[in-house]
């Protein structure tokens, strides 16, 4: 149920992903706010022009979005790919696609919709892969294709103790080959990168498991055992209590951080659907435990 909330009366408790919080939000921008998962997510309807969300109104979507994972914008209107690119640029440096070096906003269409739907943290096959992906939808089949959240910070915590300290010690290679397989793509350049299988995000002290389909070979292990325990673990991060789907109305937008999340676009559709995405630059590589001052 989502509660309006007075500008002048507005108070919000916030907490670490994954927890609880109270309703409404002490901003100056104006909104209807709800969690439409206890454990992920929170809904930001706005009221007024989409570009009034300037440096002040980014500052609380970041705060939002460290603490809540994703963040969904109800009510604002499709963006024309500059106004976009101005848009999710105030949350930091652009990212651009090693396959479109000079457009910021990907168009991302029922054309790749088999090879979204897997779960998957975005870019990890970089060294830096995005902190922040912004996604904004334009056009909508009648119904279906909605998209789902993990929250991969709740699912390290609610691991059981021998596990947990397992991940704590592995290092995972991350690649873009089976992407290049499914779209058909050998041009395109293979990507590697090693990350910690659990990052620590060190802004919040919040730890997360950062795995997905790019996830290809837990170093150290026989294929085998590598694949046993990737999907081990991916099966608990995207386990229904850790979860959010999230069913889009045009012009919807969805800010994600990409160190705490993974997501899946559900293909149960079969008309036009058309995306925008920008990927935000990180601060730093991920960071695991190992690397942690004593």
């Amino acid at each position: 149920m989502s509660i309006q909330v007075p500008l002048e009366e507005s108070e919000m408790t916030l907490g670490p992903i994954g927890k609880t919080v109270a309703t409404g939000a002490e901003v100056e921008w104006g909104m209807v706010i709800d969690y439409p998962s206890p454990n992920i997510g929170v809904t930001v309807s706005i009221d007024g022009d989409s570009m009034l969300l300037k440096s002040a109104a980014m500052g609380d979507i970041r705060r939002l979005v460290s603490e809540h994972g994703v963040v969904f914008l109800r009510g604002m209107k499709p963006m024309s790919d500059t106004e976009f690119e101005r848009f999710a640029g105030q949350l930091g440096r652009i990212v651009y696609h090693i396959n479109s070096p000079d457009v910021a906003a990907i168009r991302i269409t029922q054309d790749v919709k088999l090879s979204n739907a897997v779960w998957h943290t975005d870019g990890t096959y970089h060294e830096l892969p995005p902190q922040y992906s912004v996604i904004q939808a334009h056009s909508l089949p009648a119904s279906g294709g909605d998209t789902m959240w993990a929250n991969a910070a709740a699912a390290y915590r609610s691991l059981p103790d021998p596990l947990r300290k397992l991940a704590d010690v592995l290092s995972v290679r991350h690649s873009n080959d089976w992407w290049r397989i499914v779209n058909s793509a050998p041009f395109e350049s293979v990507l590697e990168a090693v990350h910690p299988l659990v990052q620590v995000i060190r802004d919040t002290g919040e730890r997360a498991l950062l795995l997905g389909r790019h996830a290809a070979h837990i170093e150290g292990f026989t294929r085998e055992d590598s694949a046993a325990l990737i999907e081990l673990y991916q099966r608990h991060i995207t386990s229904p209590e850790h979860v959010v789907r999230w069913r889009w109305q045009s012009g919807d937008i969805a800010i994600w951080d990409g160190r705490t999340t993974q997501h899946y676009a559900v293909p149960d559709y079969e008309e036009v659907r058309q995306m925008r995405r920008i990927w935000i630059a990180p601060e730093e590589r991920p960071v695991g435990i190992a690397d942690l001052p004593n």
